[in-house]
């Protein structure tokens, strides 16, 4: 349909406006076929999640439509139906149900079994499973990225809800070894019961150590240079990379001349002297490079104020 409409009297979140010489075409997303996606949890008013998911629908070409639902505790189990009964393709689990939702699906998945968690619902033609996807995303975040650790050791620290996905999903996986470490609080407990579900549920060795035993996390950790230096030299040829670290770790830096790698310690980012010593030692102008940091202020402002692409590592899991 065409119209000659203000752009402000049609707007919605559902329609999309194409503007041609002038004239305003609308196009619904939402149509006969789309199907239905979704969140439980409570509160869930906060929730980012229906914002990444439904643009991900859309730059898939998905029909779907992703909405959040603040279902009450003694409304779960009638949600459950509804959503079965409404033919609901699949959602996604938060607290408080993560431990709880199972009692009311057709199936639960190995990983979740282990995890005793659920986050994530299939409903396939009437039959809903139950699964846990945060092992399964951090996997294959390793692979994409050509770090292969099937058949080899990983060192760990933490033992939370997601902590516990990733071990569970390494183990079921094929990775050879885990060494888990975490301080001995509320969690402590639950770490060991993992470890005895690792080693007596795969052909996988886990081991749960104290955070505070630094000589050990140290000796844990002296062969996972390894897995990054695969990475690191598989970048080469592709990027052109140089560290830029507020640190000076001699260990570090020798690490990174080893690899072939530049390193700049001790560089008082946001301050713009080192960022651009590092333009210059790759013989670019800023505005041709980007600064990656997990720091909002040393990275990321410290790249914008020298005019250069910036990306902030977070961790979306807090925004959900």
């Amino acid at each position: 349909m065409v119209t000659r409409w203000s752009l402000s009297s049609l707007w919605d979140e559902e329609t999309f406006l194409l503007v041609y010489m002038g004239e305003i075409k609308m196009e619904k997303r939402i149509t006969g076929h789309t199907e239905l996606l979704g969140l439980i949890a409570t509160p869930i008013r906060h929730s980012k999640s229906p914002v990444m998911h439904n643009a991900a629908c859309r730059a898939l070409g998905l029909d779907y439509a992703y909405l959040a639902f603040d279902i009450q505790p003694d409304q779960l189990e009638d949600a459950v139906k509804g959503f079965k009964a409404l033919n609901v393709r699949g959602w996604n689990v938060s607290m408080p149900y993560k431990t709880t939702i199972g009692q009311y699906l057709d199936h639960i998945t190995p990983i979740a079994k282990m995890c005793g968690a659920i986050n994530t619902v299939i409903n396939d033609h009437g039959v809903l499973t139950g699964t846990i996807t945060d092992g399964t995303g951090y996997m294959t975040a390793l692979k994409d990225q050509g770090i292969d650790i099937i058949g080899k050791k990983m060192t760990i620290v933490g033992a939370g809800g997601a902590a516990t996905a990733i071990v569970m999903q390494a183990a079921l996986d094929g990775v050879k070894e885990i060494s888990i470490f975490n301080i001995k609080d509320a969690s402590w407990d639950r770490a060991l019961e993992n470890v005895e579900k690792i080693n007596s549920q795969t052909q996988c060795k886990a081991q749960l150590f104290d955070l505070n035993d630094h000589e050990t996390l140290r000796k844990e950790m002296k062969d996972i240079p390894k897995c990054n230096k695969e990475w690191i030299e598989s970048l080469k040829g592709k990027l052109q990379v140089i560290i830029v670290s507020n640190g000076k770790d001699q260990k570090i830096e020798q690490y990174f001349k080893e690899t072939g790698i530049d390193y700049i310690g001790f560089a008082h980012k946001p301050l713009k002297k080192n960022l651009l010593k590092a333009c210059e030692k790759m013989n670019l102008s800023p505005d041709k490079v980007m600064t990656i940091g997990d720091s909002l202020f040393d990275d990321v402002y410290g790249g914008k104020r020298n005019n250069m692409k910036t990306a902030l590592i977070k961790d979306v899991e807090e925004e959900r």
